[in-house]
């Protein structure tokens, strides 16, 4: 019975899903009311988990290869016909006739927003921490959420002095109702406030779940991308001195022997394996010919040295031929766990903002913890005493470097972009128009503003 109550109000909240983006025209008179979910523990937790599982939905390669795309770690998108949409974003183009990733992220904001709501009105035998650990999961999931789809769909923090262009339509409770794009501003405001409630609430461990340190980690990550780098430092400090995990001796977190360091990740197993669009875009031991292969301008950056262990990770196909290209074997297992906040992009955010805040020195010994792992003996150590901008650009590349395929990177040029740094992405400037993602079709009402057309051209 349970099963069948967890099946029917998922199927009732697909229905308000697929039509938040434009009106309800369905009104499901014999459909069960969502009031009558949420009679037990289990049926709140039934519904996190479903929250959980399209997260992971979304952050299982997909969000990942947006940003890939949009960026120039990637070439030959074109010859290997990964797609049209794959193709639109890579191009660059402005039209609305794609569907992005809408209704995967917003379904998990409505679904979290009705546990919410559930939770002020309806608490079968929860303790009061069982009730704030709930809340802190779903407002850590609101947060990240909305944080994925403001970097896809609009200029990122600091396009404008007072960050008042458009973000994204805020979706703060479950009824239905139009909502029209809110600030970028206000989205980041919100989502600061989501994880500052999130962070005081969550356990210190909590399994596969959402803990405070990866709270912690996302704020860290956050304030990185809105230029704030003493927060970014203070949050990312925390996290490494007292969060108990450990920098791993391996070169790629995809593979066992990184666990040590990974915060929170996307779980996968044979019965729900979350990274099928990493191995169906990258994967090169089953085929040597993958949609996405890696620029030769990124991969010149890494063989360049030859002590660099990840050179591992690539191989050249057709060799010394016109139709030369280089693809990576970074995802190449059947099932694997996707991470997401980790102690290499922690250490490499704690160095950058370091070297912004005036403390180079502090920032180059980060560096070197990371080099250390890459180089081994053949570390590329280079006097301290050199410039902060040196030490700066070595952090910016061992991060490149580190998280190529993993939709890293495009963020972190624009980024630099929007702190006033002169930034251009495959020949483009970082914020010319097709550098954020058209929305949907589905989303025109009176007063939505749809992003700038013209590509970047």
């Amino acid at each position: 019975m349970k099963n069948l109550k967890l099946k029917t109000v998922l199927i009732l909240l697909g229905i308000m899903i697929n039509s938040s983006c434009t009106k309800l025209e369905f009104d499901p008179q014999n459909a069960q009311s969502a009031d009558d979910m949420y009679d037990t523990k289990d049926d709140f937790k039934d519904v996190l988990n479903s929250a959980y599982d399209l997260f992971g939905n979304s952050m299982n390669g997909t969000v990942q290869n947006f940003n890939e795309l949009l960026g120039d770690n990637l070439t030959d998108i074109q010859i290997a016909g990964s797609g049209l949409e794959y193709f639109a974003i890579y191009s660059r183009g402005t039209i609305t006739f794609r569907t992005g990733d809408c209704f995967g992220l917003y379904q998990g904001i409505l679904r979290v927003n009705t546990i919410l709501e559930k939770l002020k009105t309806n608490m079968p035998g929860f303790t009061q921490t069982e009730m704030d650990e709930i809340e802190a999961e779903c407002l850590f999931l609101r947060a990240w959420m909305h944080w994925e789809m403001v970097k896809l769909y609009a200029h990122p923090y600091g396009y404008t002095p007072d960050n008042s262009h458009p973000g994204i339509p805020l979706r703060l409770e479950s009824a239905y109702k139009i909502e029209l794009r809110s600030s970028v501003q206000k989205v980041y405001d919100q989502i600061i406030a989501d994880l500052k409630i999130a962070e005081s609430k969550l356990p210190g461990t909590n399994g596969n779940y959402a803990n405070k340190w990866a709270a912690k980690g996302l704020l860290s990550k956050i304030y990185f991308q809105m230029h704030n780098y003493d927060q970014a430092f203070n949050y990312a400090d925390e996290v490494i001195k007292q969060g108990g995990y450990t920098l791993s001796d391996s070169i790629n977190r995809f593979k066992p022997g990184a666990e040590s360091e990974i915060i929170f990740s996307i779980v996968s197993s044979l019965g729900n394996n979350k990274s099928g669009t990493f191995t169906g875009n990258y994967r090169s031991d089953q085929n040597p010919n993958p949609p996405f292969k890696i620029s030769k301008e990124v991969i010149a950056k890494m063989f360049n040295d030859i002590f660099d262990k990840r050179k591992i990770m690539y191989s050249v196909q057709k060799a010394n031929t016109p139709f030369e290209y280089w693809v990576t074997k970074k995802f190449n297992r059947d099932v694997f766990n996707i991470p997401l906040i980790h102690l290499t992009d922690l250490y490499l955010i704690r160095a950058e903002s370091q070297v912004e805040r005036g403390s180079k020195i502090d920032g180059y010994n980060d560096l070197m913890l990371i080099r250390n792992r890459s180089y081994g003996f053949g570390n590329r150590s280079f006097n301290p005493n050199t410039s902060g901008v040196s030490v700066r650009d070595s952090i910016r590349l061992e991060r490149r470097l580190e998280m190529i395929g993993e939709g890293d990177w495009t963020q972190q040029l624009k980024r630099m972009g929007s702190q006033g740094e002169n930034i251009t992405i495959r020949g483009a400037a970082w914020n010319c128009p097709g550098m954020i993602l058209q929305f949907p079709a589905t989303f025109k009402t009176d007063g939505f503003i749809f992003n700038e057309e013209g590509g970047c051209n």
